[in-house]
């Protein structure tokens, strides 16, 4: 469906519904005119499927740079999110891999959960963020609570730690330890979405 949607230069959603392209606009650099959009958002037909945008969904691996990922079209595949969550640019959903968020009490973030990651969300103390890490020299991804710490010669350090114990907590304490990719809009698991902000 992507190639032929690319080919065509529809959405996929157009190909799957038959719904006209301004239902997916998500953000403000989308090339669809507001005037066009501004109708589509406010009406909905009581047994159309919900307003939705289609947004990619990326491993660990591609969301390491995933402004270059989502250009590239190096995806697992897409899902939709909520029109009205009015979403960053290269906002994007991030497959939970490992068990570093689950805990005894804790059980939302499993392995195969998708969390919905927008670049634009400023983290806060206590809130979820996906994260860059170097690890060993290698550039990898973790989602983690975010929690500042003291500046260290003028960078705002900060702790990425887990809710598993036995997972590591990760300090950034200068700008090639890490840095923020995004914070969580809303988690999607195959029995519930829930949004956040």
């Amino acid at each position: 469906m992507q190639a032929l949607s690319n080919m065509l230069g529809v959405s996929i959603a157009w190909l799957r519904d038959g719904i006209e392209n301004s239902l997916y606009k998500i953000n403000t650099d989308s090339s669809i005119d507001d005037a066009v959009q501004e109708p589509y958002k406010k009406v909905k037909a009581a047994n159309s499927p919900p307003l939705v945008a289609q947004l990619p969904i990326l491993n660990s691996a591609q969301a390491i740079n995933p402004a270059l990922s989502i250009a590239g079209d190096d995806v697992e595949g897409y899902l939709g999110a909520p029109l009205d969550m009015n979403l960053g640019k290269d906002s994007f959903y991030f497959r939970i891999e490992d068990t570093s968020m689950v805990s005894a009490e804790r059980q939302m973030f499993r392995p195969g959960t998708l969390v919905l990651i927008d670049p634009t969300i400023k983290a806060q103390p206590g809130m979820f963020v996906l994260a860059k890490v170097v690890i060993k020299g290698e550039p990898t991804t973790v989602f983690r609570a975010f929690f500042e710490k003291e500046p260290i010669d003028d960078f705002d350090a900060f702790d990425l730690v887990p809710l598993n114990p036995t997972m590591k907590t990760f300090r950034v304490a200068k700008p090639e330890d890490g840095e923020v990719i995004g914070g969580l809009a809303m988690i999607s698991t195959p029995a519930t979405d829930l949004r956040f902000g």
